[in-house]
């Protein structure tokens, strides 16, 4: 089995990593390698949900990847609702001439700090279920079952609706501010999948490719990246995924 991933916060890579006998493949570590050929009885790909949609980082490697498979999935972790991110998903795989036999989703814990607090974000952990779901994936996974949820047109275009505004007409890079406290240690340089963030003197110095992911804002070891409008002053990373497996995930 080859599993395809993308991860900010360790989330999307913890449930990569559950899968038994599978090979591992970062998709920002393919993008900049330019590596898209990939052959499998099995194959997969773990992405969170960005803005109710598919990340930019997943739609690049679906418009270049040369899949061969009998048997393709797909599962989106998300804090909750993915809105219409999964029948958009659909559409883009069709887009790229992939015929995807199972797509489902897995709430964890959510981390976009712009609407949650992640001290209270924790405490609703329990109510996900997402250990018992993340059980019923695999042995779906492992008996090849075909399923996509029910398809909702509306949710659809307001999840590509939501892509497209949050692509053309805001300025990610804009909305991050680095305080004096920063140590200038590179952190955020290195858990950026995009290379978006220059090392720099007193500070590093953001780009204007952002994607919004949010990794160098949690990953900051003295809370020095503010986010416009958060939420929250927690900061947070999955618990079995250490920072040395994010920064591996999204540098060369």
């Amino acid at each position: 089995m080859t599993i395809f991933y993308f991860t900010a916060t360790g989330n999307s890579l913890y449930i990569a990593k559950s899968f038994p006998d599978s090979t591992l493949y970062s998709i920002p570590k393919l993008l900049k390698e330019k590596n898209f050929s990939f052959s499998d009885e099995i194959i997969g790909i773990i992405t969170p949900t960005h803005n109710f949609s598919t990340p930019t980082l997943i739609r690049l490697f679906l418009s270049q990847a040369s899949l061969k498979c009998d048997y393709f999935f797909t599962i989106f972790t998300c804090g909750g609702s993915t809105l219409g991110a999964l029948d958009e998903y659909v559409k883009l795989t069709q887009k790229n001439n992939l015929t995807l036999n199972y797509l489902n989703k897995i709430a964890m814990q959510d981390n976009y700090l712009k609407f949650w607090d992640m001290r209270e974000q924790g405490k609703k952990l329990p109510q996900k279920k997402t250990k018992e779901k993340l059980e019923q994936i695999l042995q779906d996974i492992k008996e090849r079952k075909n399923y996509k949820p029910k398809s909702n047109i509306l949710y659809q275009w307001l999840s590509e609706m939501t892509y497209f505004w949050c692509s053309n007409f805001i300025s990610y890079h804009k909305q991050f501010h680095i305080e004096d406290s920063c140590i200038n240690c590179n952190v955020c340089t290195q858990v950026c999948p995009v290379d978006n963030i220059l090392p720099s003197s007193p500070k590093p110095l953001y780009q204007d490719h952002c994607i919004f992911c949010l990794a160098c804002t949690h990953h900051c070891p003295t809370h020095s990246i503010t986010l416009k409008g958060e939420k929250s002053k927690e900061r947070y990373r999955h618990p079995a995924i250490s920072l040395k497996e994010i920064i591996n995930s999204n540098q060369d």
